[in-house]
């Protein structure tokens, strides 16, 4: 059994709604309700009956992502004095609704309460507003998701601690996480530096294409075993891209034939990972940016492997 004084829990509204049944929360943080989710959820609405379970259990505080209307919906439920609310602001978001399900009824109106706030995202640069100040602090990994994450561990934070919330603290700490391994894990190979993301589903695949910085010198998709239906590679917008250099994985001719849909170019296709990364590795070094790597699961742990990085310590930023 483990010894300490608080337990901070990252799961699923599966999960979460089992284990909120056996341990009361003190504090509930909801990010989102991802369409992602549907593939085993079928309906939006299943979701927001499993989250507002788990919220309705939480002894002192419900924070919530102002930004996707499904939980707007389920505040509707839940006591108004025990919720706070989290964002990204408008100007920042942009298009993006960082693939949150549809509600399917009207939309509601953003809340204006915010305790802690998104306002600027340069790069991996973000800004966040919070308890009447401003902090500034460098994201792991680029992405409107990585601000949402960082704005809703500074919301959770300042919640927990209360007066001893350091915010100075909070800014150094996030700024000196590292990148997950193989979400923007930045790697040297034969002397080359080389940028490594993890596409996982739909909405990642989108989120992160979206934030690469193009145009791309030297690109590489694999796309691996772990991709069962293919069919969803066709719900991802690959038109901002312009070439690939080297397509590889199991499933190499089906993000093939998805890319030339869009009109993408392709320089080598070959379901053999390693050779194919091999022959990327050959091509010249970009002259204004590093090579990158998209690759799904399948394929990143067998690249990592192959390459031996096989310890999450072993990430560089």
């Amino acid at each position: 059994k483990t010894k300490a004084d608080i337990a901070i829990l990252e799961m699923d509204e599966g999960h979460a709604d089992s284990i909120t049944k056996e341990v009361a929360p003190r504090i509930v943080t909801l990010l989102n309700v991802l369409e992602d989710q549907l593939d085993r959820f079928v309906d939006p609405a299943l979701v927001r009956d499993s989250l507002h379970s788990v919220a309705s259990r939480a002894t002192q505080k419900v924070l919530l992502n102002a930004d996707d209307q499904n939980l707007l919906l389920l505040a509707k439920k839940t006591t108004p004095a025990q919720i706070d609310w989290f964002g990204i602001q408008s100007s920042v978001m942009g298009d993006s609704d960082l693939g949150v399900a549809p509600t399917y009824v009207a939309a509601l109106s953003r809340p204006t309460n915010l305790v802690a706030e998104v306002f600027n995202l340069v790069a991996k640069k973000c800004s966040v507003r919070i308890s009447e100040r401003e902090v500034i602090f460098d994201l792991p990994s680029r992405g409107l998701h990585y601000a949402l994450d960082s704005v809703a561990a500074l919301a959770t934070a300042r919640e927990l601690l209360g007066d001893r919330f350091d915010l100075e603290l909070a800014e150094q700490v996030l700024t000196d996480l590292p990148p997950v391994f193989a979400r923007g894990e930045v790697v040297e190979v034969e002397g080359q530096q080389i940028e490594f993301v993890l596409v996982q589903n739909p909405t990642s695949f989108q989120l992160n294409l979206d934030n690469l910085n193009l145009p791309i010198e030297s690109l590489m998709i694999a796309i691996g075993r772990d991709v069962h239906d293919p069919s969803w590679l066709w719900t991802v917008d690959f038109s901002k891209l312009k070439h690939v250099d080297v397509v590889s994985g199991y499933n190499c001719g089906e993000i093939a034939l998805r890319l030339s849909y869009d009109n993408v170019s392709i320089g080598v296709a070959d379901d053999d990972l390693f050779e194919s990364f091999s022959a990327f590795l050959a091509l010249p070094t970009p002259a204004n940016s590093m090579k990158t790597v998209i690759f799904s699961a399948d394929s990143m742990r067998r690249l990592r492997r192959h390459l031996g990085f096989i310890r999450p310590d072993e990430v560089e930023a």
